[in-house]
Parts: C-alpha cells; structure tokens; sequence
C-alpha cells in the first residue's frame, strides 16, 4: 500500500511537471498581418495564418468599378424645393438590400450592398444632399466606387508548396451623392 501510494505520488508530480511545462512552452504564433493601404498591381505580402501556415499574395489586376442605387424613402417623382431651395439627409448605408455587378475587365462579380434610405436625423453615415431652388423635381442617387482585385495565392504548409488559389477581392472606397432631374416643373 505504502509502495502503491509511493507511485500515485510520483505520477502526481510527474504530470504536474509535465503540465507545467507544456504551459511554459512559447509556441510561436503571429497573427495575420494585412497591408493597411491598397496593394497595386505587382505588390506582394506574406500572411501568416497559424504556426506552419501560410499564404503569398500577389495582385494580379486590380481596377475601379462603380454601381449606383437610388436610396429608399424618396418621394415618386424626387424632391423639389422652389423657393429657397433645401437639403435631404441620405444615409449611405442599410436600407434595402439588392445584388449589383463591379463589372471589371476580366470578370463580372456579384455582390449585394445596401441602397441607402432617406434619414430623418444627421448621423456618421449621413450626408446632406442639396436641391436647388428652382420647380424642378430631383433625385437623389448613391455611386458606389470599389476597387476589385485579382489575387494569386499561394499556400504552404511549413516550407512546403501545396496549391494555389485566384480570388477575386472587393472594398468599398467611396460614396458619392449625385441627382437626377426627373420631372421639369
């Protein structure tokens, strides 16, 4: 019994020193690192994924496309403010979503992005659209510029090579408010 809990004993402060030190191991890790700017073409960047993995990327092509959407909330026929003129609040985010196409040169991506909507008070994602002062109606529409990328990504596994993957990448880099004069008053 004594040589039985002798044992027990010994395996006790064995996995105890063997936990402890499993713990106390530095296990090198670094978390993905993604450029902060847009990459032009050529540019190339290294992104760690977890110990032994890890992705080359190389942009291949990369070019601007535009869609445009028409925010909810508008009157039918647009604004119109005859007199003195006046300002509408568009949210460019939210709203109804709808699926548009970045046509770029070597494809045509599908996406689905919000339309906007007529705001009732300011917000960061508001902005203020001027109507002129005349009796016509307007308007108002959202052209979504993003900049779409061709990537090559090249996967490996420690030092080993273990396929390739071509992607399609988008971001959104900006919105701007346009009008259109939809009735001659």
């Amino acid at each position: 019994m004594k040589r039985c809990l002798s044992l027990c004993l010994a395996c006790i402060v064995f996995v105890t020193l063997l936990s402890n030190r499993a713990f106390a191991l530095n296990f090198p890790y670094s978390p993905p690192v993604f450029p902060q700017e847009s990459l032009s073409i050529g540019d190339h960047y290294v992104v760690e994924k977890k110990y032994g993995d890890r992705e080359e990327i190389t942009v291949l092509k990369s070019e601007e496309a535009e869609v445009t959407t028409i925010p909810d909330g508008q009157p039918r026929d647009g604004f119109s403010f005859p007199d003195a003129g006046g300002s509408v609040l568009i949210s460019k985010t939210g709203g109804p979503s709808v699926d548009v196409s970045l046509s770029v040169s070597w494809e045509m991506l599908s996406i689905s992005i919000g339309t906007g909507f007529v705001a009732a008070r300011p917000s960061i994602s508001t902005i203020s659209v001027n109507i002129p002062a005349d009796n016509n109606y307007y308007r108002v529409k959202l052209v979504h510029t993003y900049l779409v990328q061709h990537k090559k990504i090249d996967r490996y596994i420690y030092y080993e090579y273990q396929n390739t993957v071509y992607v399609d990448d988008y971001s959104l880099i900006a919105i701007r408010a346009e009008l259109e004069k939809t009735r001659t008053g």
